[in-house]
């Protein structure tokens, strides 16, 4: 409200009585309200000012906690500069996006796209042609008849996969949650489990699990840890790899709430030091991690030593075998 307003409603006089009242009592209320020589509206702020600090001190301890100090103070710095450059990181992004849509093949765009369930089906002969025709096209990709591909393609012997097509076909709706139907199954994968334990040496006391692929088994591994290291008591785990394990531990133990710590690599072997490795182990350290071989590099961390470092700690061993592990106990 205004003079004019007040001086319309109620004449002149009246308003200068208003305006007095009003004021009367709002140093009144400054007068209670007040502390330590503060007005309420710097109470207010300073309270403001407190509870935004307690909850960032808050914020920042859970993060020490998960990822240690050094990394938790990268992961402030990363966040910060990503907010002040959000539009040049944005711009960037998009230059990376479209530096991947451009590496896709002119055929692969051109081909037809199915955005939306269509009104009616694609026939059978039509839908077989069309995949067929794709995967001659991807296959040309990796075989070398145009290119290689490493890391990408476990095996490509046309006999074998054959062989896999009729049984995948034989066994395409089987499920193994129900093993009193599906009996087969569950004896299929319990025989995997124990020709890989015979294979690396396991005991009657081995066991396994059949998972989709390398980064489930990871997570089902580092899930292991967790359980493992909760019966003991830890509940803030960590678990110590080589700075160049494979990406999917980094997946895992954000999913299962681990702290990850990587071990520098030899600059001239590109395996773990098993010494350094030694020096980040804590009462909080539930395992340890060697890869044969690394997934990026080829490498064959060893794994001996590294064995030998979790029975003297008392931890796990986890030992990724990527590709061609198989043939590491040989």
């Amino acid at each position: 409200m205004n003079d004019s307003w007040l001086s319309t409603c109620f004449g002149f006089e009246t308003a200068q009585i208003l305006f007095s009242v009003l004021a009367r009592v709002t140093s009144s209320a400054d007068t209670l309200l007040s502390y330590g020589g503060k007005k309420p509206w710097q109470i207010c702020r300073q309270t403001l000012l407190y509870i935004f600090l307690f909850y960032a001190l808050r914020q920042m301890r859970k993060l020490i906690r998960k990822y240690g100090f050094k990394r938790a103070f990268q992961k402030i710095f990363l966040a910060t500069v990503k907010n002040v450059a959000r539009g040049q990181l944005d711009g960037e992004c998009l230059k990376t996006r479209k530096a991947a849509e451009d590496a896709w093949a002119k055929i692969v765009l051109d081909a037809p796209q199915f955005n939306e369930l269509p009104d009616k089906g694609i026939g059978r002969e039509e839908l077989l042609t069309m995949c067929k025709g794709w995967a001659a096209y991807e296959k040309k990709r990796w075989n070398g008849e145009k290119q290689f591909a490493s890391g990408s393609v476990y095996h490509g012997e046309d006999g074998l996969i054959d062989v896999q097509k009729e049984i995948f076909s034989l066994f395409a709706v089987s499920n193994p949650l129900h093993p009193e139907i599906f009996g087969y199954t569950a004896k299929m994968e319990r025989e995997i489990v124990r020709m890989s334990a015979d294979y690396f040496f396991g005991t009657e006391d081995t066991c396994g699990i059949v998972t989709s692929g390398g980064t489930a088994s990871i997570i089902m591994a580092m899930r292991t840890f967790k359980q493992w290291g909760f019966a003991k008591g830890i509940t803030e785990p960590e678990v110590v790899a080589p700075f160049g394990v494979h990406a999917a531990f980094d997946k895992a133990c954000e999913l299962m709430e681990i702290k990850l710590i990587f071990a520098p690599l030899d600059e001239d072997t590109f395996t773990v030091k098993v010494g350094e490795m030694e020096k980040l182990i804590n009462s909080n350290t539930i395992g340890i991690v060697g890869s044969t071989p690394n997934y990026a590099h080829g490498t064959m961390d060893p794994i001996v030593e590294l064995s030998n470092l979790a029975i003297r700690k008392n931890i796990l061993l986890h030992v990724d075998c990527c590709l061609g592990s198989l043939y590491y106990q040989l």
